[in-house]
């Protein structure tokens, strides 16, 4: 029998890496859960009151950055001699609160400004060469660009032919060649040595305003602030480090924010005396800008931004409510159309990226269009529109694929290209489009690895209902702001029962289980159409997946559960469990058997007694187990998935013959157990280099492996190796350091590490 993937769970279950710092390094007077939290999140915990307690203080020098002098001279020059200043910025959210911030960093200096932000169906994105002549023929003398420029290397010649001093700020990925422009903000050029790579374009023009401005920013420092932020979170730019500064302190105010525009817009999205969250700025305020620049003119956001006139800025902002309705319906149009044409290509399960194309598509939404199919289809993804002989492309990646690189192959056949790991953007002449499609098709089928095209529930933490109180959601509290690089965390509470369910919603779309531990009783809720309700009975035990949060009901608070995910549970289902970890040490000797298969050598030869023919001669107990339903293979199925046995499934078949009329439900079955091998380039990853082989020897004699066996391929690899060399003893649970040998080894020199090395090169070719 197989057991497909998509029957039984559509995501994997993976908990966060085990804990590599002693929780004691937090501090004491927080729980046990919210500081094994922090030390999976945080790289150093010695930071974890300074990542708690952000204050504007953390924020870096930006004179750090390469260029920053430059900068501000040549504009406190164009200040001192009259000389007319421009700021060319981009049409989305980071675009228009960049060009916002400055206009009003200038403002507050008392020097006029002027700003351009290109037409998106006209121009395009980025520096244009007719805008910047038009630019210089209207007596502009320095040019400041905002969240774009990097990649215009064209245009920053004309700009110095023509007399235009170009200062370009922008926080895109930079190619080989970096602009010849008067100076060059940006964090991710290699001569910039500037701590911290990731902040967005308005978070670079809040860094240029303030080395601009100095002391005079402190009576505007509030606004800038709300800027940064906003435009900050509309970026999805990782909330970490100085985003994470600025995108705490300027929420703080945003909800009674002096900025009309921002007023406005909280008012019309209908969000008045609430505590605005980054959610709230990513999916209900941001994409009403964001929609003037997709299908109507971008100058509205930065206007509505900059106002000072309260009836200006409720017109913009109902305006931009209206456009956003038209953009949605859009979207949804050419959405349908782009799933109708994937969906009937008779290749796509077998591809691994999505890409969608159509006449005339609005260029204005087919990034919203590919991000929706990102969600659905979990592959890499791009929209193109076809408009005048160019396919104009969108596009969004997943986790762990990097598609500017991926997209970085085939530059040759562009007209434009820009982005970053995770989106992109390019147009591609219509006489290359077909060589594109068949090149980008056959990179991403080499080099992704098909296990990262099933998406993953990343789970921070496993808590039981005891630990789950007010004081713990407070504690949580201080994590946020979430976003990118700081997501809320999410939990797996196991072995929970359904006392009742209700449906919920105008249409009863939605679910609301009472569960309990046999102690206490909470609500959990499922917001989304994913047929829990039919699925699950009262009585039910059941594993969910869940984010935390308070529910207030007629000045009641109750603590709520908000499910993303649920399977059943069985407490003691089998007989003998074989520990998972078993399968990753059985994967490893497989790896070594074939490795030593390619080579000349035996493995009983070279290793004595330690050979790795088979799971069973390497002491490692037969994959078997005995279960009594098929509910209970599928539960233990998930379980070997969510370890990382692949997306085509598990192969299992009964140890015995069973009678015709027997049903996997009715009767007691032992199951074998096998699986599809990982791929080629997967293997060639776990093979260790020296380094690993020689920290993990390092963690033995640190005691870390003490009633714990390693969780993956590539430890259980090194372990193999090391206890070839007699340097540690594996046991049932434990990996146990052996005297240290009289005379120094080469472990370099170990046949088992040569044929090892010998099976990575194989792999590679």
């Amino acid at each position: 029998m197989k057991i497909h993937h998509n029957s039984i769970n559509d995501k994997r279950w993976q908990l966060m890496p085990s804990i590599q710092h002693d929780t004691l390094d937090v501090p004491s007077h927080y729980s046990e859960p919210f500081r094994r939290i922090l030390v999976r999140k945080l790289k150093d915990v010695s930071q974890a009151e300074r990542f708690l307690q952000p204050t504007l203080e953390q924020l870096h020098d930006p004179f750090l950055l390469k260029d920053m002098h430059q900068a501000v001279d040549r504009i406190h020059l164009a200040m001192a001699n009259n000389e007319s200043i421009w700021i060319y910025g981009d049409y989305d959210v980071d675009g228009i609160t960049s060009v916002s911030l400055l206009l009003k960093c200038f403002n507050a200096l008392k020097y006029p400004v002027n700003f351009y932000i290109p037409d998106r169906h006209e121009e395009g994105y980025g520096l244009n060469l007719n805008a910047l002549e038009m630019i210089a023929k209207q007596g502009g003398k320095v040019l400041i660009t905002v969240d774009c420029g990097i990649t215009s290397v064209k245009e920053a010649l004309l700009s110095k032919e023509i007399g235009l001093d170009m200062i370009i700020t922008d926080h895109h990925e930079c190619q080989s060649e970096i602009p010849e422009a008067f100076a060059v903000i940006n964090p991710k050029q290699e001569a910039c040595t500037y701590p911290y790579k990731m902040l967005a374009g308005v978070g670079l023009a809040y860094k240029l305003a303030s080395a601009l401005m100095g002391e005079l920013i402190i009576p505007v420092q509030k606004e800038l602030l709300e800027l940064a932020a906003f435009g900050t979170i509309a970026d999805i730019a990782p909330l970490t480090d100085e985003n994470r500064v600025l995108a705490k302190f300027g929420l703080e105010t945003l909800a009674e924010s002096s900025n009309m525009g921002f007023e406005a817009l909280i008012k019309c999205s209908e969000l008045q005396n609430k505590k605005i969250t980054a959610g709230h700025v990513g999916f209900m305020l941001a994409p009403k800008i964001n929609a003037a620049g997709r299908i109507d003119d971008p100058k509205l956001g930065v206007i509505l931004l900059t106002t000072e006139d309260h009836e200006e800025a409720e017109s913009i902002a109902t305006l931009l409510k209206e456009t956003n309705d038209r953009r949605q319906q859009l979207e949804k149009d050419i959405l349908e159309a782009a799933i109708h044409q994937t969906e009937t290509n008779i290749n796509f399960k077998h591809e691994h990226i999505t890409i969608a194309y159509g006449e005339g598509w609005n260029s204005g939404v087919i990034g919203i269009v590919a991000s929706r199919l990102v969600e659905k289809y979990h592959k890499p993804t791009i929209v193109f529109s076809i408009i005048d002989g160019k396919a104009k492309g969108s596009a969004r990646s997943i986790d762990g694929f990097d598609i500017f690189n991926a997209l970085g192959q085939f530059t040759s056949l562009y007209d434009k290209f820009g982005g970053h790991e995770q989106a992109a953007g390019l147009t591609i002449p219509y006489e290359n489009f077909e060589q594109f499609l068949s090149q980008i098709k056959n990179y991403c089928k080499e080099t992704l690895d098909p296990y990262l095209l099933t998406p993953a529930y990343k789970i921070d933490e496993t808590v039981t209902v005891s630990e789950v109180s007010f004081g713990f959601l407070e504690e949580l509290s201080r994590l946020e702001p979430y976003g990118m690089g700081n997501a809320k965390p999410l939990f797996k509470l196991e072995g929970v029962q359904i006392q009742k369910k209700v449906l919920m919603g105008k249409n009863k779309e939605f679910t609301k289980f009472e569960i309990a531990d046999g102690v206490r009783t909470f609500e959990a809720v499922s917001f989304d159409r994913s047929g829990y309700y039919d699925r699950f009975k009262a009585g039910d035990m059941i594993d969910l997946v869940c984010h935390l949060d308070i529910n207030e009901f007629r000045g009641t608070q109750t603590i709520q559960f908000l499910i993303k995910d649920i399977r059943g549970f069985r407490e003691g289902l089998f007989k003998s469990e074989l520990p998972l970890q078993m399968f990753k040490r059985a994967e490893a000797a497989h790896i070594v058997n074939l490795a030593f298969k390619l080579s000349s050598t035996s493995p009983v030869d070279t290793m004595g007694n330690a050979s790795f023919n088979s799971p069973a001669e390497s002491g490692v107990p037969a994959p078997k187990w005995s279960v009594e339903s098929l509910e209970g293979l599928i539960y233990y199925y998930n379980r070997l998935y969510d370890e990382g046995f692949k997306s085509e499934g598990l192969i299992m078949f009964p140890s015995e013959p069973r009678q015709e009329d027997s049903t996997l439900s009715s009767v007691e079955t032992t199951f074998d157990i096998a699986y599809v091998a990982p791929s080629k380039r997967l293997i060639s990853n776990w093979i260790p280099d020296r380094n690993t082989l020689i920290d993990l020897y390092k963690q033995v004699r640190a005691n870390v492996f003490s009633n714990h066996l390693p969780e993956t391929v590539e430890n259980w690899l090194c372990a193999l190796i090391l206890e070839s060399a007699n340097l540690i003893t594996i046991t049932a649970d434990s990996l146990i350091l052996n005297p240290a040998p009289e005379q120094k080894m080469d472990l370099l020199a170990l046949p088992i590490y040569k044929a090892l090395q010998q099976y990575k090169l194989y792999l590679e070719q």
